[in-house]
């Protein structure tokens, strides 16, 4: 009687082994579906997030249109340059740059992430929250873009003013008036670009004359202001035949390259970790 009671303890303590050892395996298998459902949901939500954020930076302009130009109190970021123009604005991507916390409108702070525009030949990062850690999870938004660098573009590509040209040039010079005056010259810079650089001469209807070079990234304010005699002054510009020159003028201090007239494809690129 002893042993049958024995063995019938033993029993009942094997069953409840193995009946523990079941609900452990239940419990742990139910508890990887939930994590991984979890980890599951969250790619998802960062996901919608590196999209939306890259979404908003390239399709709306931001609030104010000109918050550019506003201190970074009650503004909301975006970088389309107007609603009539699809390319980002160069005014609102340096604001951006210069206060790179502006992004955490768009992306919560406690993530790590990369904002960058990049070109084929360059990099540059306008926001970035990442310390140095190797990451398995990347997520990564990108979108081609173009620049909007607000500057005032005249092609000196024509010769059909050469009839009227001081200096009586023929076709193998193009010569283009231009007005310009005081507010002008104090407001804004003018630089001379080119795909060469080029010999340039620069003349008033008074016979003054100036001698300069494309490309030599100074603006040219100080040379002709030396050929201005009356408040609204007409200037000729004459370079030998080329049609890739081109007078601009610059309001932002952007120091303007030719490479800025040729409109550059550039992505903008998002990663979160």
């Amino acid at each position: 009687m002893k042993i049958h009671g024995q063995l019938i303890i033993t029993d009942l303590l094997l069953y409840i082994i193995i009946i523990t050892l079941i609900v452990g395996i239940i419990l742990g298998f139910t508890h990887n579906i939930n994590e991984k459902q979890s980890n599951t949901l969250n790619h998802h939500e960062i996901d919608t997030i590196a999209q939306n954020t890259i979404n908003t930076l390239t399709m709306n302009t931001g609030t104010p249109i000109n918050w550019q130009d506003e201190n970074t109190d009650n503004i909301i970021i975006g970088l389309k340059h107007d609603e009539n123009n699809s390319k980002l604005s160069y005014t609102k991507i340096e604001k951006l740059k210069k206060n790179p916390q502006l992004i955490q409108q768009l992306i919560p702070n406690n993530l790590n992430y990369e904002l960058t525009l990049e070109n084929s030949t360059h990099k540059q990062t306008l926001a970035k929250n990442t310390p140095d850690l190797n990451y398995t999870n990347i997520y990564v938004k990108s979108k081609p873009v173009k620049i909007d660098y607000d500057i005032n573009i005249t092609s000196i590509n024509s010769n059909k003013n050469n009839t009227t040209c001081p200096l009586k040039h023929d076709t193998n010079y193009n010569c283009i008036p231009y007005t310009l005056n005081h507010e002008k010259l104090e407001n804004g810079k003018y630089y001379l670009v080119s795909d060469i650089q080029l010999d340039c001469i620069i003349t008033n209807t008074y016979d003054d004359e100036i001698k300069l070079k494309t490309n030599n990234n100074n603006p040219i304010n100080d040379e002709i202001t030396k050929l201005l005699r009356n408040e609204n002054q007409t200037i000729y510009i004459h370079i030998q035949n080329n049609n890739n020159t081109y007078l601009i003028y610059d309001t932002h201090n952007i120091k303007p390259t030719y490479n800025m007239i040729n409109d550059e494809n550039y992505v903008l690129k998002l990663k979160i970790y």
